[in-house]
């Protein structure tokens, strides 16, 4: 049975908490002079207990198929040069890839649903920006990770058939 070479659109809902979650995790495991004091580890378990009974999440696409690739990369670098160094747009580099794969969310705005736009996205605080960013980002690198196994096999080794015998 053959694979399919064509992007399902799936649908993954990503909670913002999972992103303080990994940072705290992340400031727990520091070592030696980088260590996290007891305040820092406090303020962290705070922000994580936040986020949790915030309970905010975003949609976003499973996978990007070639033309929302595209797309994103037009986005970040729209003046391609052959043979020249990419120039990447630092702006639209950090937006594009959200862009591209968020598809809906649970924020609001003085207690009314915000439609997913650009422009709501552009108006968002830094802070929750940078959460949808990088839940994407984390998202983006766990679903290369598991397509890679898929590719590879479960051993990590690389799958491969016998080539075919030509008919000569």
């Amino acid at each position: 049975m053959s694979r399919s070479r064509f992007v399902k659109p799936e649908v993954t809902r990503l909670y913002l908490a999972d992103v303080h979650k990994r940072e705290h995790h992340a400031l727990l495991e520091r070592t030696g002079a980088e260590q996290a004091t007891p305040e820092q580890i406090a303020a962290s378990e705070a922000k994580v207990a936040q986020a949790v009974e915030d309970a905010e999440f975003i949609d976003v696409k499973r996978r990007l198929n070639t033309g929302e690739q595209q797309d994103m990369f037009a986005v970040m670098a729209p003046f391609m040069t052959p043979n020249q160094p990419l120039q990447l747009q630092s702006r639209q580099v950090m937006t594009g890839k959200v862009v591209a794969y968020l598809i809906g969310w649970s924020l609001t705005d003085d207690g009314k649903p915000v439609k997913v736009s650009a422009s709501a996205i552009n108006n968002l605080d830094p802070e929750t920006f940078r959460e949808i960013r990088e839940a994407i980002e984390f998202h983006e690198e766990s679903v290369e990770k598991e397509l890679a196994v898929v590719k590879n096999g479960q051993g990590g080794a690389s799958v491969s058939t016998p080539p075919s015998v030509s008919v000569a």
